[in-house]
């Protein structure tokens, strides 16, 4: 009877590239589980370092970014949405990741959108900022971000063709080219910020939102 070969007998016959794709096809779930499992017990881990609890979460996906920026508008965030006598226990969570565009398209590093659908299941994150096509590919109804419209309290002051509408004209995205303290940090020119419809800080969005639209 013949015997099947062993993963060592198979990988041994690939080169780097093909091992990675073998190994990702067969064992997809176990490495989500593992991402998800991972991202848990950093959570815990940094809450039990620093004695904070993250109160409001944002995931950038990018191209570009300005470093001394993104320290700045951390800051500006915790100042803006956390009062000065909790921020000894609270704290601001602005994750940066990056991607590259290639002839095929945009390449994210391994890890990367698992990590973000993982925070999105968990109800863990409270504003994405993501190229405009992977926002496409996720939105695939009208029930995963959020209507940003009765968060909204005041004019736009840009024109419509930088919103993304829902059938009914909802506001499920606004481009970041058209605002401004984000546009400087991220001069990526295709992303978009969204919600997703799971984000637990309605007031401090509304606390968010104003601020970008009111300093545009």
């Amino acid at each position: 009877m013949k015997m099947e070969k062993s993963t060592r007998e198979i990988l041994a016959k690939m080169n780097g590239k093909e091992r990675l794709e073998y190994i990702w096809d067969y064992y997809k779930w176990y490495i989500i589980g593992g991402i998800f499992l991972l991202f848990i017990i950093t959570m815990g881990t940094m809450e039990f370092i620093n004695h904070k609890d993250i109160t409001f979460n944002m995931m950038v996906i990018t191209n570009q970014a300005d470093y001394e920026k993104v320290e700045q508008l951390s800051s500006t965030l915790t100042n803006l949405l956390i009062p000065e006598e909790k921020q000894d226990d609270e704290e601001i969570l602005l994750q940066v990741e990056f991607y590259t565009e290639t002839e095929e398209g945009i390449e994210y590093p391994r890890g990367v959108l698992e990590n973000l659908h993982v925070q999105i299941a968990s109800q863990t994150l409270d504003v994405l900022i993501i190229p405009e096509r992977e926002f496409a590919a996720l939105h695939t109804s009208d029930k995963g971000f959020l209507d940003l419209k009765p968060l909204i309290n005041q004019a736009l002051s840009f024109p419509e063709q930088g919103i993304i509408y829902g059938k009914n004209g909802e506001i499920y995205a606004i481009k970041v080219s058209e605002l401004s303290l984000l546009r400087d940090v991220f001069a990526d020119p295709d992303l978009v910020l969204c919600v997703p419809a799971n984000s637990t800080q309605g007031e401090k969005m509304k606390t968010f939102l104003d601020y970008l639209l009111a300093n545009n």
